[in-house]
């Protein structure tokens, strides 16, 4: 069987999974993701010299090999996908075949055998979009939350049931990671050392006023009343 030649990229997660990474180590970390895919494993000696942020994303084996879970989940889905459309494609009985010779003399040119091959890939397709979906969620609310908590110095967990569904109902809503930091730091800016910095929270910020929070005016210096200088 030939070795497959891609996997699947999903470039939204990317990028908040390693926007805490420099140009450099990002481009180390894929090195090291298309060398999994193609070498299996990796060697310990193919992981010296990295750094905490790219070692944070592999996992080791039992071997003491290392791999990054998220991409051998998808390699392993990809190759169940593609052994299920060769078994349809081999299955169809000599029966099938006549049946399929016959129907196509009357018109019907439907291959019965595509059918469940048709079927698996969208059960495949609905999985992995409802995988996909609940990793984006979980990287965007992680992500927002730690910005939330380094300009606001609060101490707000991303694990939050409550957080997490505001974040996604804004994302469902399609705003994006610059949306959340942008309300984050307007708000911040007009709200510390006030009486408002109470509600420097995810369920004052990121609830239904965010598109109003997004769109204000950030906020001016006030005016004394002359100019400085």
């Amino acid at each position: 069987m030939a070795k497959d030649p891609a996997f699947l990229f999903y470039t939204q997660d990317f990028l908040v999974g390693t926007m805490d990474m420099s140009d450099e180590e990002v481009g180390k970390y894929m090195r090291l993701l298309c060398r999994q895919h193609i070498k299996g494993n990796i060697h310990p000696k193919f992981m010296s010299d990295l750094s905490e942020e790219i070692l944070s994303k592999f996992v080791k084996d039992n071997q003491g090999n290392y791999y990054n879970k998220r991409l051998k989940r998808e390699i392993d889905r990809r190759n169940k996908y593609s052994e299920s459309r060769r078994s349809n494609r081999s299955g169809v009985s000599q029966n099938e075949k006549h049946m399929k010779k016959t129907s196509s003399a009357y018109g019907n040119t439907h291959d019965s055998s595509y059918a469940p091959h048709m079927e698996n890939e969208n059960i495949y397709e609905n999985e992995n979009e409802n995988i996909n979906k609940k990793n984006k969620v979980g990287e965007m609310t992680t992500a927002v939350v730690e910005r939330l908590n380094l300009i606001c110095g609060t101490r707000y967990k991303a694990t939050s049931k409550k957080t997490r569904s505001l974040i996604e109902a804004r994302m469902n809503e399609g705003f994006s990671y610059e949306d959340f930091e942008t309300v984050i730091e307007k708000k911040a800016a007009e709200w510390s050392g006030t009486e408002y910095a109470k509600y420097l929270r995810p369920e004052t910020l990121f609830g239904t006023k965010f598109e109003g929070y997004l769109n204000q005016k950030s906020p001016e210096s006030k005016s004394i009343g002359f100019m400085d200088l």
